[in-house]
């Protein structure tokens, strides 16, 4: 299909335009703002038109229209004329605003062939193609800067690679039997979530709501025996609440009477502790009395003693001599004389300590670190050298091809040479013949069944004209079993048709149906009830029923064996092309080998890949190992450099000798600065030493002198009191003399004060009165105490009688006694409440009782029926069941199609992938020679002759520009499944191409146009200059655009 002229009627800043291309290449050309990118959008518009339906336009569709209305009218028209393969002219007029006067017309015949095309409500003459508007843009049209578009139509060209790989262009594809498979699940199954309304969903909420009803019926029985238990244990803990509320009344009454004997117990009580009180007064008093009468007599007989011995005060002054003399020998410390080194001989050993050392007195952190660390990569070089590997050197003449191509690529082409081996021209011969017999006998069953079905025609013909006789007796049988046939045939075409289709084979698919069809057919006749027929004997039914059914069974025979031999003529027709394929493969593989001086051998090349492996490996470890050992001498330099470095900072000359040596003197030197600093370390502690024996010294002399001075006072004191001692005798002697005269001269004293105080206590004995009056009161006391004796025996009866009355009550109470009047207050006080509380746990308890006993009986007539809610649960398990039947059946389906699917992606993949690998190098200088397409996401790969593989996508925006642009050739050379050439309409492709590439794209685009028409809008110099250069067959032409005047 060409696009021959484009008219814009009024289409952005285009009036009235018209734009006429080659049928092969042409290219536009002009500077900025002279409506490029607007003829590109119209060009597309006027073939595709747009979509007029129900809906909001799409953000696509508005984007469009605001880009591409025109400026200054309100009419938004464009049309084109189409020139088609068969040589069919076809004029398009699209009035895009409105979306009404759209039409497709046959010029030579002036009919309307809108219908042909009619796609959304509109003519779009992408669907000559095979395609559609959607379809075509993401395929056939490129905006500026938008290559890689192709990424996000993807999902949408999936029909199109399926309908071109499986049924070359038919409308049936796997996608739409999936497509329908997912409504038929959506509204018949349904998804597992909780907002679902659909069958499944429903289906298990079903019977969750009747596993619910049965669970909370059972709940119900159990609940009501529950209450029922429960208002039989209420009424029981009622009834002994009455018996706790008689035995408390019964309590409080006993307590009360307890209290009041208790009462009367508590005032005898207070009255015999009032007499004996009294009683106990009167015989302290008598007591008191007589202890004062015998004293009074004591103090009287001794008051006529001796009086004390004289002389005792004039002694006293004596008696201060000598005791001051005792205290102060006595204060006098012992002597103790200093032991150890004399003072002399400590400041000698003072003067023979050394001075301090100056300088380290160890291994400073820093030094030993730097050591330390220069040790260890001395031991790291020293084990690295032993760990050298050998040098690989140059591989050998043989090997060196091998090297260079790697092992993956030797294994690659190993496994490619494998896989295509039994490619040869004699299997390609032998399936050729076997293809040419199956399509023989392919011949033979068509003709046979030609032959069958004029047969069977002749049958019915003459059955049925048999049977328009009028009849004379009718007979009739049964619709019913022949109907049920009629279902089977549709039922087996059907589902015939569907799996030929998900097995990617149209042809086998066209002969099912057609076969089953005719069965089918052929079971509606039988189906038929049979019609009334004479009983005459003119016409033989019977034999002519039979000749039927005999032709039916020998057409029956006949389309058996047409569907054989189409069977087995797809079969050959498969494995021709594959062993065609796997030929052509090798071939190209051992090419490939020659271009690398490489053996076409499996074997070999799998032997040398090994070979190559160990030598890249061994060369590897070799430069991996120097690598290493350059780093590790650089880390003994700096190691080394750093342990000097640390040296010289402590002082330590590091010239001529060695870097262990070096440190060694420092060590030795550091160990004799400790001892030294050790030596002077005594010093303090011999100055404290010579400091503490001259202070011990001064103390002894100070002990020797007041010594001297106390024996003195003790001299003196011996001479003053007489005692009869020699004053020079013993210091000792002397004191135990002076303590004699102290014992001696207190006992005089206590004599003397003992008479007084004889003296003073009968004055206060006596009080001022006489003995004989003391006498008199003695007398009087004793008569006093006989009569409070009296009162208190009668006190204790009374006591006694009450006490025995109030145990009686208590043991009534069950209450002790002995607690007294205030205890069994409060146990009344306790018991009367127990009363009330009793009283009133006895009214609740009883309203408790009485309300679940109601509970119980309300419960009761309320009660679900368990049997009802077993047969709901049964019904709602076998629902379930059937719709999860239904699902797995769907699944399985959905999974076989999805198989067929992906065979087909398996199909048309290596077709886009060889399309692309022929074009690459050209494309891009060599730099990438091979591809991969993924068919479901269209990403590509491409690799060089180093066979690295890298997503085009993720190189540079100008590459993968062009790796992507070549997809859309290779998608619109392949997706155009009717016979009709697309044609591509390309807007400032070569914008992010060097000056190489974009000589490279515009001669592949040359090339292309020799079987398609190409449209290339661009504004490089460069482009027009090359087009001017190459377009000088009349099939190309290029058009310069002038700028659009601004009003």
């Amino acid at each position: 299909m060409n696009i021959e002229s484009v008219t814009a009627h009024a289409f952005g800043p285009l009036q009235s335009g018209d734009l006429r291309f080659a049928p092969g290449m042409t290219v536009v050309t002009g500077v900025n703002e002279s409506a490029k990118s607007s003829w590109h959008a119209a060009v597309y518009a006027a073939v595709t038109g747009r979509r007029r339906g129900k809906g909001a336009p799409t953000r696509e569709e508005r984007r469009f229209a605001e880009l591409h209305k025109p400026w200054d009218d309100d009419q938004w028209r464009v049309s084109a004329v189409l020139v088609l393969d068969d040589g069919r002219r076809i004029e398009l007029a699209h009035d895009l605003n409105g979306k009404v006067d759209c039409r497709a017309t046959d010029l030579a015949l002036g009919t309307d062939v809108s219908a042909e095309i009619m796609f959304e409500g509109a003519p779009d003459a992408s669907r000559y193609l095979g395609l559609d508007r959607k379809s075509f843009a993401a395929i056939a049209v490129v905006n500026q800067a938008e290559l890689l578009g192709v990424l996000n139509a993807a999902n949408g060209l999936q029909e199109h690679l399926q309908r071109a790989a499986a049924t070359a262009g038919a409308d049936a594809t796997a996608a739409a039997a999936l497509a329908a498979l997912e409504t038929f699940a959506r509204d018949n199954v349904g998804l597992d979530r909780a907002n679902s309304s659909k069958p499944l969903r429903a289906a298990k909420n079903a019977l969750e709501n009747a596993r619910a009803d049965l669970d909370a019926a059972f709940a119900e029985h159990a609940r009501y025996l529950e209450l029922t238990a429960v208002a039989e244990t209420h009424r029981a803990r009622a009834d002994k609440a009455a018996q706790r509320t008689l035995a408390a009344q019964e309590k409080a009454a006993a307590l009360e009477l307890l209290v009041h004997a208790l009462q009367v117990v508590a005032e005898r009580q207070g009255d015999a502790a009032r007499v004996d009180d009294v009683s106990k007064a009167a015989v302290t008093r008598r007591d008191a009395l007589a202890q004062r009468v015998a004293k009074a007599r004591s103090l009287s007989a001794a008051s006529t003693d001796d009086a004390v011995p004289a002389g005792a005060p004039a002694a006293e002054a004596v008696a201060r001599i000598v005791a001051a003399a005792l205290a102060r020998w006595s204060s006098v410390p012992d002597l103790r004389m200093p032991a150890g080194s004399t003072a002399a001989d400590l400041a000698q050993q003072l003067d023979a300590l050394p001075p301090p050392p100056d300088g380290d007195t160890q291994v400073a952190a820093a030094v030993r670190d730097a050591y330390q660390g220069w040790t260890r990569a001395v031991a790291v070089v020293t084990a690295h050298d032993g760990r050298r590997p050998p040098d690989p050197g140059t591989p050998s003449q043989d090997l060196e091809p091998a090297v260079e191509a790697g092992p993956s690529m030797l294994r690659q082409l190993a496994a490619q040479l494998g896989a295509t081996g039994n490619g040869n021209s004699e299997q390609v011969q032998y399936l050729t013949d076997a293809r040419d017999q199956a399509r023989s006998e392919q011949a033979a069953a068509q003709a046979s069944l030609a032959d069958a079905t004029a047969r069977a025609n002749a049958a019915r013909a003459a059955f049925t004209t048999a049977m328009a006789a009028p009849p004379s007796t009718t007979t009739g049988r049964s619709r019913v079993p022949r109907y049920g046939l009629v279902a089977t045939a549709a039922a087996a075409a059907v589902a015939a048709v569907t799996t030929a289709i998900a097995l990617s084979n149209v042809t086998v698919a066209l002969v099912l149906g057609a076969l089953c069809i005719a069965a089918a057919v052929g079971a509606f006749v039988v189906a038929r009830p049979e019609p009334r027929h004479p009983t005459s004997g003119a016409v033989n039914i019977p034999a002519l029923s039979a000749a039927g059914h005999a032709a039916e069974e020998a057409l029956a025979s006949a389309q058996e064996r047409l569907y054989a031999a189409v069977t087995e003529v797809a079969s050959a027709d498969a494995q021709l092309r594959a062993a065609a394929a796997s030929s052509s493969a090798a071939a190209e593989v051992a090419a490939r080998c020659a271009a690398r001086s490489l053996p076409a051998d499996p074997g070999a090349l799998q032997q040398l890949a090994a070979r190559a492996e160990q030598h890249l490996e061994a060369r590897e470890a070799f430069f991996r190992w120097e690598s290493e050992s350059q780093r590790e001498a650089r880390t003994l330099a700096q190691a080394e450099s750093g342990l000097l470095r640390a040296l010289a900072d402590r002082g330590v000359a590091v010239g001529a000798t060695s870097t262990e040596d070096a440190f060694s003197a420092y060590e030795r030197a550091c160990a004799e600065r400790a001892e030294q600093a050790a030596r002077a370390a005594r010093r303090p502690e011999v100055e404290r030493a010579l400091a503490a024996r001259e202070a011990a010294d001064r103390d002894a002399a100070d002990v020797l002198a007041q010594r001297e001075s106390a024996l003195d006072a003790l001299r003196a004191a011996v001479s003053v009191a007489s005692v009869g001692v020699d004053p020079e005798a013993d210091p000792e002697a002397l004191r135990d003399a002076l303590i004699q005269w102290q014992a001696h001269y207190d006992e005089l004293l206590i004599a003397t004060e003992a008479r007084q105080r004889d003296l003073s206590q009968l004055d206060v004995v006596l009080d001022g009165s006489t003995l004989d009056e003391l006498e008199s009161s003695l007398m009087a006391a004793e008569e006093a105490v006989a009569e409070a004796a009296k009162a208190s025996d009668a006190a204790r009866r009374a006591l006694q009688e009450a006490v025995v009355h109030g145990e009686e009550l208590a043991a009534d109470a069950g209450a002790p006694i002995s607690a007294g009047v205030d205890a069994a207050l409060s146990d009344l006080t306790r018991a009367r409440q127990a009363r009330a509380a009793a009283q009133e746990q006895e009214m609740e308890l009883a309203a408790v009782a009485e309300n679940a006993a109601g509970v119980a009986a309300e419960r009761g007539r309320t009660l679900r029926s368990v049997a009802e809610a077993e047969e709901c649960l049964v019904a709602a398990e076998a629902e379930l069941a059937r719709v999860s039947e239904l699902s797995e059946t769907l699944r399985l389906t959905s999974h076989f199609l999805t198989d067929a699917q992906e065979q087909v992606h398996r199909t048309i993949a290596p077709v886009l992938a060889d399309t692309l690998s022929s074009w690459l190098p050209l494309v891009t200088g060599g730099r990438y020679t091979d591809a991969t397409v993924n068919p479901a996401t269209l990403e590509v790969k491409v690799c060089g002759p180093q066979r690295k593989w890298r997503n085009a996508d993720r190189l540079s925006i100008g590459t993968a520009e062009q790796v992507y642009l070549l997809l859309r050739v290779a998608l619109a050379q392949h997706l155009s499944t009717t016979g009709e050439s697309c044609p591509l309409l390309l807007d400032d492709v070569t914008v992010q191409a060097d000056a190489e590439r974009t000589v490279g794209i515009l001669d592949l685009l040359l090339a292309l146009a020799s079987d398609r028409q190409v449209i290339l809008f661009a504004q490089g110099q460069e482009v027009a200059e090359w087009a001017r250069v190459h377009l000088i067959d009349p099939r190309h032409s290029s058009v310069e655009l002038t700028r659009v005047a601004v009003e």
